[in-house]
């Protein structure tokens, strides 16, 4: 059976089923690109919560660090500075908009120069500059400065980190006062153990020197010596030589200088301690040790002087 249209009724079911088949498969497509759209649009929220969620952690960092942090547009603005900052400088949001530079406040043109050029060429700044405080007194401080970049052409901003070095600073400059006084008293410790004096008998003190006799030696050695007379009123000294390192025309000289002084305030000399080799260097120097009792040994110098005490007693 015909039809007005040209076709017959099956045809016309043929065709309209055809159609309905297209367009269940463009609809199946369409759900497809939705789904795939929805997919997407689900990472990139995940992914967009992750960047927040790492902002705020890295924003609570700089928030609550112990250095400064100032956050300036890629032109070079202030746009924020952390509470350590405010802290730090004692300022406020009067910095806000003004050039990172004049932020960090460098307190020589040197410094600020090489800041800027740091910033101008994109690279970073590392180093210990000298800032102005809050009070305007010299601030030592290490600063970090740098170009924040999300891809090679494309600039987020400029970021500095400060650091006050006062503390620190201040802390080795006591550790080294400290270590000067350390070092003051071994040195007084050594020297004093460098000359001992020993009471030997009444009247009578001995001076057992070790070591070398240096310039600064040789004057502590007459000093320990005269004091000693005076304040044990001795009149015998006993200079003992044994462990001197080497005797040489500089310690020949103490040793002589020492004994006219002692003699001066009415004390005799001995020597002790003179073997063959010091005998020979002295002969060889020319030294003479007239006014002087030498003894080989410090147990002869005491046994001379205990004998001489001996036959001075009545």
């Amino acid at each position: 059976m015909g039809s007005e249209d040209g076709g017959t009724t099956e045809e016309r079911v043929a065709a309209l089923e055809r159609t309905l088949a297209e367009r269940e498969r463009d609809i199946e497509a369409l759900r497809g690109e939705l789904a795939r759209l929805e997919a997407d649009r689900e990472a990139g929220s995940a992914a967009l919560r992750r960047v927040n969620a790492e902002n705020r952690i890295f924003g609570a960092l700089a928030e609550h660090a112990a250095d400064a942090v100032v956050i300036a547009s890629p032109e070079g603005d202030v746009t924020r500075v952390s509470p350590a900052y405010r802290k730090m400088f004692d300022a406020g949001d009067e910095v806000i908009g003004l050039p990172l530079v004049d932020v960090i406040r460098p307190s020589d043109t040197p410094s600020r120069e090489a800041l800027y050029a740091a910033l101008v060429d994109g690279s970073s700044y590392r180093g210990i500059l000298s800032l102005r405080g809050a009070d305007g007194a010299p601030l030592p401080a290490q600063v970090d400065c740098y170009v924040v970049r999300a891809g090679p052409e494309e600039v987020l901003g400029l970021a500095a980190i400060i650091r006050d070095l006062s503390l620190e600073q201040r802390a080795v400059v006591e550790r080294a006062a400290l270590e000067a006084r350390v070092i003051a008293s071994q040195d007084a410790l050594i020297r004093e153990l460098s000359t001992p004096l020993m009471p030997i008998a009444e009247g009578v003190i001995a001076m057992p020197l070790v070591g070398s006799i240096s310039d600064a030696r040789a004057q502590q050695i007459l000093d320990v010596l005269l004091a000693g007379i005076q304040a044990q009123r001795a009149t015998t000294v006993i200079l003992d030589i044994t462990g001197v390192s080497m005797v040489d025309t500089h310690a020949a000289n103490a040793l002589i200088s020492a004994a006219q002084a002692a003699r001066l305030l009415g004390a005799r000399v001995i020597l002790s301690g003179i073997g063959p080799a010091v005998a020979r260097t002295l002969v060889d120097l020319g030294v003479e040790l007239s006014g002087m009792t030498t003894k080989g040994t410090l147990a002869a110098a005491i046994t001379e002087v205990m004998r001489t005490r001996g036959a001075r007693r009545p």
